[in-house]
């Protein structure tokens, strides 16, 4: 972004040393040395903190919003919105799967802040001859707004960056020393936001890619290779049956959009019955559902998820997929393992062998749910026993149940 590039009427920083634009709002920016304020994990708070001080210090405002880019598979990124009739900030998100429409963008202040890299943007809206070339001015002009300020903070992107706008109804519009003071807080308000949003990168981003709680214990240091907690747990085990078939009927594109339908209709219950999804491996899903000293709470959970993922599949998605669901319980070994620097969090041991070997037996005996022996006589639903079976790898035959309902 150009960072002087300016689109309107707009003060410079270098306008605070003469003592036209003095305004009592720059002797609040002691304000921003609070080390709570850098500490704070809500926007929305701080938003309204800096906004009760610029009207105690006698800045009339009538609209605020604060923009803040998201670095989020699903969220584009929110907006704290302060109106005075109100007085409390409402907060809005962006949906990352709804695109702006081209006729909306085009006439959003998002064109020239994002597009052409504007950093400051004014519209004396009271005046005959303000430029109408943005959507809100039609709602601000109802509200009796005079004056509409953009400000840009950095770079605004997947990255970070913040959109703020500031809205007056006092005839006239702002000041210029009230647009310099608004101007000063505003950059730091944007330094505090980038350490926010930071920190909110790397929690999305670890939740993502290996789930909340490993991600919690890797943001709380827990990176140490080698370094694992034997916890007991259900073991959910799944994968589709002949991947391989569909890898060779359908397109990339196509293949591609199938898992992700797949991947959604069996992750959404894991996670809502308070399992953890740790690996996707292909087609395949490993997640775990912690038992916390409740082994029978936890299987009931697992099997409760299972099923609600047969459902949510049951109308198909274009193509004949098919799938099994092993679940077995058991002591893992949940931790750090990979090279010195590239390490994965993840399950392991021989109850994580099994349950990847009853998940095969489960598709040759064409059984969409599997249970072990330890999960069926922990688990409080009925279950019933389909044969003692040889695994693969694993010595000796193994007791097999499947659920006597798989309705959810």
């Amino acid at each position: 972004m150009t960072p002087h590039r300016e689109h309107g009427t707009l003060p410079r920083m270098s306008d605070s040393s003469s003592d036209t634009a003095y305004h009592p709002a720059l002797d609040r920016l002691d304000f921003w040395l609070d080390e709570s304020l850098w500490q704070e994990a809500d926007p929305a708070r701080l938003a309204q903190r800096l906004i009760d001080l610029l009207r105690d210090a006698g800045i009339p405002l009538l609209r605020v919003n604060i923009a803040v880019s998201a670095l989020h598979p699903e969220i584009v990124g929110i907006a704290y919105v302060w109106r005075r009739t109100a007085n409390r900030i409402e907060s809005q998100t962006g949906d990352r799967s709804v695109a702006m429409a081209p006729a909306v963008y085009a006439r959003s202040p998002f064109r020239l802040i994002i597009g052409e890299g504007v950093s400051g943007i004014r519209r004396r809206i009271e005046r005959a001859d303000c430029l109408d070339d943005f959507e809100v001015l039609a709602d601000l002009r109802a509200e009796n707004a005079t004056d509409y300020v953009v400000m840009a903070t950095g770079t605004v992107d997947a990255r970070g960056g913040t959109i703020n706008s500031w809205t007056t109804d006092r005839p006239g519009g702002f000041t210029t020393p009230e647009l310099v003071a608004i101007a000063a807080h505003n950059r730091m308000l944007g330094h505090v936001l980038a350490t926010m949003s930071a920190h909110s990168a790397a929690r999305n981003l670890v939740n993502t890619y290996v789930g909340a709680r490993a991600g919690a214990r890797i943001l709380a240091g827990d990176i140490v290779r080698g370094r694992s907690t034997s916890i007991e747990a259900a073991i959910w085990l799944s994968d589709i049956r002949d991947f391989t078939g569909l890898s060779e009927r359908l397109s990339a594109d196509a293949l591609l959009a199938l898992l992700n339908r797949h991947f959604d209709a069996l992750i959404k219950p894991v996670q809502e019955h308070g399992g953890e999804v740790l690996k996707l491996m292909g087609d395949a899903i490993l997640a775990v559902f912690p038992a916390g000293g409740d082994a029978p709470a936890a299987c009931d959970a697992a099997l409760a998820a299972a099923r609600e993922a047969l459902r949510a599949t049951a109308a198909g998605t274009g193509e004949d997929v098919r799938y099994t669901v092993a679940l077995h319980f058991g002591t893992v070994s949940y931790g750090n393992v990979g090279a010195s620097n590239r390490l994965d969090f993840t399950v392991i041991g021989r109850a994580v062998n099994l349950a990847s070997r009853l998940n095969a037996l489960g598709k040759d005996i064409d059984r969409e749910i599997v249970l072990s022996a330890d999960f069926a006589a922990l688990c409080r639903e009925p279950a019933t026993l389909v044969g003692s079976h040889l695994l693969r790898g694993m010595p000796g035959e193994y007791a097999v149940y499947v659920p006597d309902r798989l309705d959810a």
